[in-house]
């Protein structure tokens, strides 16, 4: 169901109750030495997460080889593991980038192109402010759930975000990818070391200086901005350099007046404060006016979205401090409301 440079990732069925699982396989045999450092902290990371919005990790096994065959020999015989086989949650509706142009095309278009997607959509395509606030304020769940645990994701985009089917038929939203993310010694530590996609780069990353949680913000500004825009990127250049001078001077298009109103518009640009303490936190963002009333219409809704389970099937024993296991969307939207000290009510009327 998936390929990439070293591996592929295949759909498995759990022999005793039908259960589907995404089977990460990697050919680390194919790696160097950075590349086989980004897979393990990619399983390090995923086994310390547990929330509803972020992908399930299971279990994680080296192997022989073969391909993904499923043979025990293989090219590898009974040499040195060559693969390693990392099982996840299947997430049925792709990934964020992907879910986004697939409702722009089935809502039709006004002829505007998304770059580099094939599809053309616009007015027509775009999505409601609601379904963009609904995405925006779950992966602003799963960084928060993050950052509390002192990591950074260093690689937020739609790309990375995956879209699962809920139990009341509605989209739910899983962070993944976390081969470049960094857990830090602390809450309140730095890092060096600049990676990640350049269309989502901080200015301070872009300047090589120190960065914190506060350059997931950025990344999270952006992709707010992109949700808002068909997946245009905030931030555009015909070469590096000029991107990055862009990025430094802040130079993006402000979100269209008539088809989002003041809250949104006003979150979206402190996203993308140019100097990191100007930035919002996580916990900053979602008390905003806009991701406030969508957490209450997420605690409001009539059905849960998925639970995390564990391989026996039962609701997952090793869930955080504060995320009780098995939480589904719902409950968390509702722990998170009286966190930030704002508990579920009807949802404000958003000014224009």
């Amino acid at each position: 169901i998936g390929a990439g440079s070293f591996g592929r990732v295949f759909l498995a069925r759990r022999r005793s109750d039908g259960k589907l699982f995404a089977v990460k396989v990697v050919d680390i045999s194919a790696m160097d030495g950075k590349s086989r450092a980004e897979t393990k902290n990619e399983v390090d990371v995923l086994k310390m997460l547990s929330h509803p919005n972020v992908v399930r990790y299971h279990e994680a096994a080296l192997a022989r080889g073969g391909g993904g065959s499923g043979g025990s020999g293989g090219r590898g015989g009974y040499g040195k593991p060559r693969e390693l086989r990392i099982v996840m949650e299947y997430v049925s509706r792709g990934d964020l980038g992907e879910r986004v142009k697939e409702i722009a095309k089935m809502r039709g278009n006004n002829g505007r192109n998304v770059p580099g997607s094939g599809v053309t959509c616009g007015g027509g395509g775009s999505l409601t402010e609601d379904e963009v606030m609904s995405y925006f304020t779950q992966i602003a769940l799963a960084l928060r759930h993050l950052h509390r645990k002192g990591i950074l994701h260093r690689d937020l985009k739609l790309a990375n975000v995956f879209v699962n089917e809920g139990e009341d038929g509605q989209d739910v939203v899983k962070l993944g990818d976390f081969g470049i993310s960094k857990v830090l010694a602390s809450q309140t530590g730095f890092c060096n070391t600049v990676v990640g996609t350049p269309y989502y780069l901080s200015p301070e990353m872009c300047m090589g200086r120190r960065y914190d949680a506060k350059s997931d913000v950025w990344a999270l500004g952006c992709v707010l901005y992109e949700l808002c825009n068909d997946g245009a990127h905030a931030f555009e250049g015909k070469s590096l350099p000029a991107l990055v001078m862009n990025i430094l001077k802040g130079r993006f298009t402000p979100l269209s007046r008539a088809r989002f109103g003041r809250d949104v518009r006003e979150l979206q640009t402190s996203l993308l404060a140019l100097e990191p303490g100007r930035r919002p936190s996580v916990d900053d963002a979602l008390r905003s006016p806009a991701a406030r009333a969508c957490l209450t219409r997420l605690a409001t809704r009539g059905a849960s979205a998925t639970r995390a389970r564990g391989d026996d099937g039962g609701v997952v024993a090793d869930a955080e401090p504060g995320c009780s296991p098995g939480s589904s969307l719902r409950e968390e939207a509702r722990r998170v409301l009286e966190e930030l000290g704002t508990p579920a009510t009807a949802p404000e009327a958003r000014p224009s």
